[in-house]
């Protein structure tokens, strides 16, 4: 049975709810859902609150779950040393995913959506200071 609610928030939601039973719900995340391939849709993100090992496997886990594939190449983790250069890449298809999708291919965990508003509603005080000069 399909979903009423957007893929990327259905995946969001479940995503949260895995973590919850795993005693992980302080990890953060954001991610793209992006077509392609033969899969079909993939998804490209960020994760952070791994503080150790067991944290990773958890997390691994729920990604393995949420993936439906427990193929060891379904899941990639590794440390992210170009921050800008990692997102320009996570979304380098967002539009054509929103074509598909019909709706925003980007979601991410509650404290990470609360950051981007805030982030968000600075950025456009300033803009709208700087237009009234």
């Amino acid at each position: 049975k399909a979903s009423p609610q957007p893929l990327p928030s259905y995946c969001q939601d479940r995503l949260r709810k895995l973590l919850q039973r795993r005693d992980a719900s302080h990890i953060e995340n954001w991610f793209v859902v992006e077509p392609g391939g033969s899969n079909g849709m993939h998804l490209h993100g960020a994760i952070s609150g791994c503080k150790d090992e067991r944290s990773t496997e958890v997390v691994k886990s729920a990604l393995k779950v949420l993936s439906g594939n427990d193929d060891h190449t379904a899941v990639h983790l590794g440390q992210i040393d170009n921050t800008f250069g990692w997102a320009a890449y996570c979304s380098k298809h967002a539009r054509f995913a929103q074509l598909i999708l019909k709706g925003t291919p980007l979601t991410g965990s509650r404290s990470v959506q609360r950051r981007a508003r805030q982030l968000y509603d600075e950025f456009h005080r300033e803009c709208r200071t700087l237009l009234k000069t």
